[in-house]
């Protein structure tokens, strides 16, 4: 009924938005410009007339504003729609349209009066479409501008166009056209025609008619020739198109009169030849492009009348030698492109003329000779491309180009020899790329007038020897790049004349020695790279002369033992590379005349050793690199001398060894980084020296670690133990470190820590595990730590819920810990504080997945005030008396997956405030009510999953328990008074056990009963009236897979609905009976009732898990709250947290979804929405339940994420965990919300 009620209000709904829109047209007014336009979208071919005829009666203002205003214009557009034909489009006279556009909207077809009432249309647009005749254009005889390209139009009659004699544009590009025969003979005001992409052969008959035609584009069509009475008496042609055609033949007066043309095309066609008439008469050219036109021969003079043409394109033709004269006439020309030709010499005078030429193309040619003088009268040219052709070098071939900037050679295979005056003439050139041209002689005065070249790049070359004075005529030389030419041997004064370069690059060569001297005449050199070499001495004196040297590369050579005074002179040095040689020792002295060295890299060598005050008067270093060496020996003053260094990285150098003073001189470091090394013991006063120390990074393989170790490290924030293997962390391990903030273990394996292991650390905020282990806590191993605000433990098996990342979370997940003392937390008082943070709900330790055996006498003194403890996942079979005395603010206690069998009398002493019990998967076989007489505010008990085996009378004592679960045990009987003083009970769990004669009395005292599940047992009889005589609120029970025959189950059924209970249902397997979606036995099947087939057992309990992972996220979410100012940065990590458990609780949907089509069992507890009447509920609705419940969880993260910066308090809804339960509480509700 309400679905009919609902699906007639939606469809009432539906019917009133379609009558509404009915009413309104499609087409809108944009008001924006000098005229008003109609802009109509969606139409079609049946309602384009009728959308515009509405739209046009509903405006007042074309009535009142056209009649006092006759000079208004309009405009129509017609958009997104798909109008195949178009037979009137409801326009009137009163509307004076001066453009029209129906482009790319499908159309095929346009009656011949569509635009009769269009009198004073100027423009119209209908490209893109599929029409393939124009015989539609009869009505607009004003039209200035015709749009028809990309369209299928085959042919155009000239009576198509008789009526168009205003026509300035046409576009009639992308069609089919064969000709266009007589198609312009009426057009007298043709300023523009646009043919391109068509199939034309021939020009046509008429078009020389139109003279006031200013721009042709015939291109990419198939014309074979032209004319000389194509383009006859166009005096006012500014730009013809004609290129990407088959034209082979221009007839000489083709071109005759068309003196205001200034862009011609005729590249991409077949013509064989051009003579002197072919252009004669185009006197004001601008641009002419003949590219890839099968040009063989050019007569000279053809370009004779040219006078201002500026860029001549030529290349990819058949030309294979330009002849005297070629270019006679261009006196003008800018740029000329003659690459990708045939040609194989360059005769002197051969560009004679050309005296404006500033760009030369010359590549992809055949050249093998250039004659002395080529390029004479070439005076103004400034770029010259000739690579990629075969010349060899001649002296003076370059002569004239007195102002060329940019010349290219490469590649070329016969620049083997560069002769004497090889560049002479180049005045002007400041860049000279000869890399990779083979050059293996260089001969002297090759560079000869070379005067203003400031870089030259002759690297890849083949220069085995770099002789004396081979480098002169380059006064004003910056830069020299000969890197990997193969050089083996400089002699002195190779650089003779280059006091200017300030970068040479003679890197990847073969030098095995370098000599004194070798460097003479490179005085203001600032970057010289040695670097990739076979460099294995260098003399003293090798480097004189460099007194202006920045930065020095000897990286990847064989240097062994550098004497000293190698380095002698470089008073300028900044930066100097020694990096991967093979440097065994570092000697007193070495840098001693480098008071200005900045960073030094010493990576990747064997030093051993590095003796005292090595790096003395190094007073302004600021960076050394030191990682990848073999020093097993840190000596006394190793590191003298280096006060500004402030980072310094001494990772993977197999040090052993530290001696006390090792880091004297290093006033200033802030961070140190040792990991990576095998220092096993750490002595006393190690880092004697080091005030300033932020960072501290130790290594693996740490066994011992001294007492004053650390002493005088007072500012270090943050340590770090990597790989370590520590046995004991003894007393007082840390003095010194007074102002750490953060200490992390990774990787580390401790032993046992002390008792005041960690004392002195006052400050230290944080402690992190990662992937570690701890065998032993002592008793007062944390005492003095006064301000820790959490302890983490890194593993996938661990939480990694950064939320909890707040004072008073200590999780010690998976660390293998073994025996925990009592007193061991004693001292940890962040608790004192936490309040500013956070409230006490935040206070938890997790020590699940560990390998802790016994709970001893008051573990955990020194918590008092933690509210959650994890020893789930241990090995725990005993618990002492007053294990827990200590946690009188306890309120959750998981002992899960452990292997309790037994629960001594005083085992939960003192935990006055315990809220949550949960002891699943344990060994225990029998409840006694001691364990739980001090409990007194324990609501939640989980036992389930154990090898209890009855319930006796009063267990459960005093306690006003709202869950209780022992469902998965052994139990076979409850006694009467089993359940007795639980008036509060909610939740019962019983499933899964031996259950066969039941008194349902026993279950009288549970008045707040809501949810019973006895499934899974083995029940004869059972009789509703009792059970539910006093258990008046229950709404829920599961009596499945149990005995109960199906003749006595329907009676059983029907007093429950007569009571209001609801039932669970569960999937029908075919072999067993059913009522009413109740499992039971037939009739057939009593004789031998094993027979049954127990309930299918689909799983939900992952869903049920995923859902207490988001109730856990979103209760550390509502503390969060309390101080969101100051956690807010890591909210996004617990958003991405929550979807994530939204995407599997989809998953374990859909695939419980994909495997059941029929009713299941209910998977929770706590729905108040159930229906009261005997009515089944499905899965469909089961998973709609899921569905809302995830919504919810949407709906919060999406508040917290507009109120987090605001609200102070953010507990607005609570998701509370119990076994098989999801409760919806208001933040100011108490008890269970109805």
């Amino acid at each position: 009924m309400e679905s009919s009620r609902l699906l007639y209000f939606i469809c009432t709904i539906t019917l009133s938005v379609t009558i509404a829109t009915a009413s309104q047209s499609n087409c809108q007014w944009k008001l924006g410009g000098s005229c008003r336009r109609l802009k109509c979208a969606d139409v079609t071919s049946a309602t384009i007339e009728s959308q515009i005829t509405l739209k046009l009666q509903n405006d007042e203002f074309l009535t009142t504003d056209v009649q006092a205003n006759q000079q208004q214009c309009f405009i129509l557009e017609v958009y997104q729609s798909t109008v195949e034909t178009i037979n009137k489009l409801g326009i009137d006279d009163r509307h004076q349209y001066e453009e029209t556009r129906l482009s790319n909207v499908g159309l095929k077809s346009i009656n011949g009066d569509v635009f009769k009432s269009f009198t004073k249309m100027r423009r119209l647009y209908l490209d893109h479409n599929k029409l393939k005749s124009v015989t539609f254009l009869n009505d607009v005889s004003k039209l200035e501008e015709l749009y028809l390209n990309n369209n299928e139009i085959e042919k155009i009659e000239s009576s198509d166009f008789q009526n168009l004699g205003k026509l300035k544009i046409i576009d009639l590009s992308y069609n089919n056209l064969l000709t266009i025969e007589d198609l312009t003979c009426k057009l007298g005001q043709l300023e523009e025609l646009i043919v391109n992409n068509n199939h034309l052969v021939t020009v046509g008959n008429c078009l020389h008619l139109n003279k006031k035609l200013k721009g042709i584009d015939l291109s990419f069509n198939n014309l074979v020739k032209i004319n000389k009475t194509n383009f006859n008496g166009m005096n006012d042609l500014a730009t013809l198109h004609l290129n990407d055609n088959n034209i082979t033949a221009i007839e000489d007066g083709s071109f005759e009169g068309l003196h205001a043309i200034r862009y011609l095309y005729l590249h991409n066609n077949n013509l064989a030849s051009l003579n002197t008439t072919t252009f004669e008469d185009l006197i004001n050219l601008r641009h002419l492009s003949l590219e890839n036109s099968n040009i063989t021969t050019i007569q000279p003079g053809t370009f004779a009348n040219m006078k201002h043409l500026k860029y001549l394109i030529l290349e990819q033709n058949h030309l294979t030698y330009l002849q005297n004269g070629t270019f006679r006439g261009l006196d003008t020309l800018e740029a000329l492109d003659l690459h990708g030709l045939q040609i194989k010499e360059i005769s002197g005078g051969a560009f004679k003329g050309l005296d404006d030429l500033k760009y030369l193309e010359l590549r992809n040619n055949m050249i093998w000779k250039i004659h002395e003088k080529a390029f004479s009268g070439l005076s103004d040219l400034r770029v010259l491309v000739l690579s990629n052709n075969t010349f060899s070098l001649r002296p003076n071939c370059f002569h004239g180009l007195k102002k060329l900037e940019h010349i290219s050679l490469k590649p070329n295979p016969y620049f083997e020899i560069l002769p004497f005056d090889s560049f002479n003439g180049l005045e002007s050139l400041t860049n000279l790329d000869l890399s990779g041209l083979n050059i293996n002689a260089i001969s002297s005065g090759a560079f000869n007038g070379l005067n203003k070249l400031k870089q030259l790049n002759l690297s890849g070359s083949n220069i085995e020897t770099i002789f004396e004075e081979r480098f002169v005529g380059m006064p004003n030389l910056k830069i020299l790049d000969v890197s990997k030419c193969g050089i083996k041997k400089i002699i002195s004064n190779a650089f003779y004349e280059l006091a200017n370069v300030e970068i040479f690059d003679i890197s990847g060569n073969v030098i095995v020695e370098l000599k004194q001297n070798c460097f003479i005449g490179l005085r203001s050199i600032k970057n010289l790279d040695l670097s990739n070499q076979a460099i294995q001495n260098i003399e003293v004196g090798s480097f004189n002369g460099l007194e202006s040297l920045e930065n020095l590369n000897l990286d990847n050579n064989k240097l062994v033992s550098p004497q000293e005074g190698i380095f002698k002179g470089l008073q300028s040095i900044l930066y100097l590379d020694l990096s991967f040689n093979k440097i065994n020792t570092i000697e007193s002295g070495l840098f001693g005349d480098m008071s200005l060295l900045e960073n030094l890299n010493l990576a990747g060598n064997d030093i051993k050793v590095i003796k005292e005050n090595s790096f003395i008067n190094l007073n302004n270093l600021k960076i050394i690199h030191l990682k990848g060496n073999n020093v097993e020996d840190l000596f006394n003053n190793t590191f003298k001398g280096l006060d500004k260094i402030d980072n310094l990285n001494l990772t993977n150098l197999n040090i052993k060894r530290i001696q006390a003073g090792a880091f004297n001189g290093l006033e200033n470091l802030h961070e140190l980084d040792l990991s990576k090394n095998p220092i096993r013991h750490y002595k006393n006063q190690t880092f004697m020296g080091l005030s300033k120390l932020e960072v501290l990074n130790l290594n693996k393989w740490i066994e011992d670690v001294e007492e004053g170790t650390f002493s005088e490290l007072n500012n270090v924030k943050m340590l770090t133990f990597e790989d370590t293997l520590i046995k004991e962390l003894k007393y007082n391990a840390f003095n010194g470190l007074v102002n750490m903030t953060e200490l992390n273990f990774k990787n580390a394996h401790i032993g046992k820590i002390k008792r005041g292991a960690f004392q002195g650390l006052t400050n230290l905020n944080y402690m992190l595990f990662e992937n570690g282990a701890i065998d032993i806590i002592e008793s007062g191993a944390f005492f003095g730590m006064d301000n820790i605000q959490y302890i983490k433990s890194y593993n996938p098996k661990c939480s990694s819920d950064v939320l909890l990342w707040l004072s008073g979370y200590y999780n010690f997940c998976h660390l293998s810990i073994q025996k925990i003392e009592a007193g061991a937390f004693s001292g940890i008082h962040a608790h004192r504080g936490a309040q500013n943070y956070l409230d006490q709900n935040s206070w938890l330790l997790d020590l699940s997945y560990n390998k802790l055996k016994t709970v001893v006498y008051n573990n955990f003194v020194g918590l008092e005030h933690l509210q959650k403890l994890a020893l789930d996942h241990n090995e725990i079979s005993m618990i002492h008396d007053s294990a827990f005395k200590s946690l009188t603010e306890l309120n959750t206690l998981k002992l899960s997956y452990n292997k309790i069998d037994v629960l001594p009398n005083g085992a939960f002493i003192g935990l006055e405030k315990l809220n949550s019990l949960i002891m699943k998967h344990n060994r225990i076989t029998s409840v006694y009510s001691y364990p739980f007489s001090s409990l007194k505010k324990l609501k939640s008990l989980d036992m389930s999953n154990n090898l209890i085996a009855e319930i006796p009378s009063n267990i459960f004592g005093d306690l006003q328990l709202h869950v209780l679960n022992v469902g998965e045990n052994q139990i076979s009987k409850i006694y009467s008074g089993g359940f007795s003083n639980q008036k509060s009970l909610q939740f019962l769990n019983i499933s899964y056990n031996k259950l066969a004669n039941l008194d349902l009395k026993v279950f009288s005292p549970l008045t707040q009963l809501y949810h019973l599940e006895l499934n899974s047992n083995n029940l004869r009889e059972f009789d509703a009236d009792v059970l539910t005589a006093n258990t008046q609120k229950l709404a829920i029970i599961d009596i499945n897979d149990n005995y109960l025959s199906c003749e006595n189950l329907s009676q059983i059924l029907l007093k429950l609905r007569k009571h209001n209970v609801h039932y669970v249902h569960k999937p029908n397997s075919g072999n067993i009976g059913y009522s009413d979606g109740v499992s039971c036995i037939m009739q057939s099947q009593q004789a031998n009732p094993t027979q049954i087939i127990q309930c299918n057992q689909t799983d939900l309990t992952g869903v049920k898990t995923l859902l207490y992972q988001a109730n856990d996220k979103l209760d550390t979410l509502t503390h969060l709250s309390h101080n969101h100012t100051k956690y807010s940065h890591i909210s996004a990590n617990a958003f991405s947290y929550l979807t994530n458990i939204a995407e599997k609780i989809h998953a374990k949907v859909e695939s419980y979804n994909s495997t059941s089509h029929v009713e299941r069992e209910y998977p929770v507890k706590e729905i108040h929405t159930v229906q009261q009447a005997p009515s089944n509920l499905n899965v469909f609705e089961i998973l709609l339940i899921i569905i809302c419940v995830l919504f919810c969880i949407g709906q919060l993260v999406a508040l917290y994420k507009k109120y987090s910066g605001s609200i102070p308090n953010s507990n607005l809804f609570k998701f509370k965990r119990g076994p098989s339960e999801i409760e919806l509480f208001n933040g100011n509700a108490s008890g269970v919300n109805v």
